[in-house]
């Protein structure tokens, strides 16, 4: 299995959450957001500062 940074995972390619490595302010939004342990995302769209894709 192949690991992946969010920016890294490439556009319409299912991925599946495994950790969360960041900053603790970061981590706490994400957690927020849903992005915890097993959660299947799916990245749709390129942000504007291309800093981080759309999920």
């Amino acid at each position: 299995m192949k690991s992946f940074t969010l920016n890294q995972l490439p556009i319409n390619q299912e991925a599946v959450i495994f950790s969360l490595n960041c900053h603790d302010e970061i981590r706490r939004r994400l957690l927020d957001l849903g992005l915890v342990y097993q959660t299947k995302i799916t990245p749709i769209l390129i942000s504007p500062s291309r800093w981080f894709n759309c999920l």
